[in-house]
């Protein structure tokens, strides 16, 4: 959104802390604890893209989809169920 923006010093700092998580994907790999499938950076985007939709959808979800629960419960189902996938989507296949 940053960049969309035209905030580069925002999507500079963006751009530097995905590294940074993606150096940590790298060591996590190297222990054997994340799956060597995905690059880091996509392991990353997978994860935080997901996110930024959520963040910047999910009241429009809830009015168009009439949803009766509050947003704190959308979230924690939300977060949940990535939580899940992203854990799933780690461990190495067999």
């Amino acid at each position: 959104m940053a960049t969309l923006e035209g905030r580069s010093e925002l999507a500079n700092q963006e751009a530097a802390l995905t590294a940074a998580l993606a150096r940590e994907v790298e060591n996590l790999q190297a222990q054997g604890l994340i799956d060597r499938r995905f690059s880091p950076v996509v392991f990353l985007t997978l994860i935080i893209g997901p996110i930024h939709f959520w963040l910047r959808f999910r009241d429009p979800f809830k009015a168009s989809l009439a949803l009766s629960d509050t947003p704190e419960a959308l979230d924690a189902l939300f977060l949940g169920q990535l939580t899940g996938l992203v854990k799933e989507m780690s461990q190495k296949m067999i």
